[in-house]
């Protein structure tokens, strides 16, 4: 073993959430642990049921919506969606844009077709 290399080692006292301490060899001055060995239900041979139901209801009561709310959401959300279509451009025809490519080739400006039926380079 090579001197300078190593950390140092401390005699530590490991403490766990349900207050049990024990100490180990660590390079660490303190540690805390959340499950130990005192209170693992595997050591122990006790098990601990977590009211789950109460967790899910709680959860559904926080997030839960009346109909009232649900339906004003939806037609919020349908608005947008509305005004986003309206002023969204017409997608071009890809099949369309394609041949013009052939016609007028790669380097010539296509010509564009404007609001007032004029065409634009």
């Amino acid at each position: 073993m090579q001197n300078g290399i190593h950390p140092n080692h401390h005699y530590t006292a490991v403490r766990c959430t349900c207050g049990n301490t024990f100490h180990v060899y660590s390079r660490f001055e303190s540690l805390t642990v959340d499950i130990c060995s005192g209170c693992h239900p595997f050591y122990t041979g006790t098990q601990k049921f977590v009211d789950s139901a109460g967790r899910v209801d709680a959860f559904t009561k926080r997030f839960a919506w009346n109909q009232d709310e649900a339906k004003k959401q939806a037609e919020k959300l349908a608005d947008k969606v509305a005004s986003k279509q309206t002023t969204k451009q017409p997608a071009k025809d890809l099949k369309t844009e394609l041949e013009k490519r052939k016609v007028f080739g790669k380097k010539k400006p296509v010509p564009v077709i404007g609001k007032d039926g004029e065409e634009k380079l």
